[in-house]
């Protein structure tokens, strides 16, 4: 069944600290694989037309229910930053996926067990399985346009201690999300993001550089 969620923040595999996750846990960590994507790309509109396939199988050892998670096409702007809908999959151990998709959008399946709780894969892209140079060259041309980054500049670092993220330089903003979507801490022109007073887990950071350009992490306290 087609379900809405609540908005969360789009998810990137970059981390900042160690993980502390129980190595049980991994074990049972969502796997995709056999990915496809069939897509036409239309150059006027830059987007896939008509709606493009993607579709992939996702392992999970033990797990009784998957769940799809997956962003409306960004296309490289601010607004679409979030996981915006979800699919529930109730089947045992393994699924296969297939949806309309469009180039842009962030992928990531959760899987339960009674036993191990949630656990999610990494987070992937349909951007990253087109295969067009042409295509690729065009979408890293509305990339450059955006100011959007998903790797730190050269000229930021980002430091966890206890109690803060600390960043190298004076940023623009930087907001802390949690995996619902929640925002939990924010700052302005500010070197420290004060995180004392959360609880361990995953979180996702948008930060803005005062050169406009916007980041996004996900960080493991």
């Amino acid at each position: 069944m087609l379900s809405f969620c609540t908005f969360s923040i789009l998810p990137q595999d970059n981390y900042v600290g160690l993980r502390d996750e129980s190595m049980n846990k991994d074990n049972h960590k969502p796997v995709i694989s056999d990915v496809k994507f069939n897509y036409i790309f239309d150059w006027q509109d830059d987007m896939i037309y008509p709606n493009g396939i993607f579709s992939f199988n996702v392992y999970s050892e033990g797990a009784t229910l998957f769940e799809f998670n997956c962003t409306r096409s960004f296309l490289f702007s601010k607004q679409n930053l979030f996981f915006s809908w979800c699919k529930d999959y109730e089947v045992n151990n393994q699924a296969h996926i297939s949806y309309d998709a469009d180039w842009g959008e962030y992928i990531m399946v959760a899987a339960y067990s009674k036993d191990f709780g949630w656990v999610h894969s990494d987070t992937i892209c349909t951007t990253d399985y087109i295969t067009d140079e042409a295509i690729i060259n065009r979408i890293n041309e509305l990339k450059e346009q955006s100011h959007i980054e998903c790797l730190l500049p050269e000229d930021l670092e980002v430091n966890l201690t206890d109690g803060n993220i600390i960043f190298n330089s004076d940023i623009l903003s930087a907001t802390l999300f949690d995996c619902g979507g929640i925002k939990q801490a924010e700052i302005r022109d500010s070197k420290f993001l004060n995180i004392a007073s959360l609880q361990k887990g995953i979180y996702y950071i948008i930060i803005e550089t005062k050169k406009g350009d916007v980041i996004r992490r996900k960080i493991l306290l």
